[in-house]
């Protein structure tokens, strides 16, 4: 597996009506949060931001933005079709997009779409 997520945060709590606002009524037995790891998606994400993902997305529903597992990797990528190919973007363009092709389909497991990111900058003084 490569390093894409890291788990760090145990526990987040919202109002309900804020809750609902952010997250556009999916109830929070469907919401996970990760942490990222890496600059794959530097521009968006920083390393150790929070995502929040819905789950119950297993499958490509449009262009987005997807927990995803292919092969043995685990990744939080960009993902857009084009034509026949699902094609998978880093943010930051040191890292080549690639595609999965109709024959790869079968390698890919979607776990869950990013709905929203919450930095975890963290600075100090003093």
């Amino acid at each position: 597996m490569n390093n894409d997520i890291v788990e760090v945060i145990k526990c987040i709590e919202f109002d309900n009506e804020h809750a609902t606002t952010l997250f556009n009524g999916i109830p929070s037995e469907n919401l996970k949060i990760i942490n990222v790891s890496g600059d794959s998606m530097q521009g968006t994400f920083e390393s150790g931001d929070a995502i929040y993902i819905d789950v119950t997305v297993n499958q490509f529903q449009s262009d987005g933005i997807y927990v995803f597992t292919f092969g043995r990797g685990l990744y939080v990528k960009r993902l857009q079709l084009i034509k026949n190919k699902l094609i998978v973007i880093s943010d930051n363009k040191k890292y080549q997009d690639w595609d999965i092709s109709e024959e790869e389909i079968d390698q890919l497991y979607i776990h869950g779409k990013v709905m929203l990111s919450q930095s975890m900058l963290l600075r100090k003084h003093g």
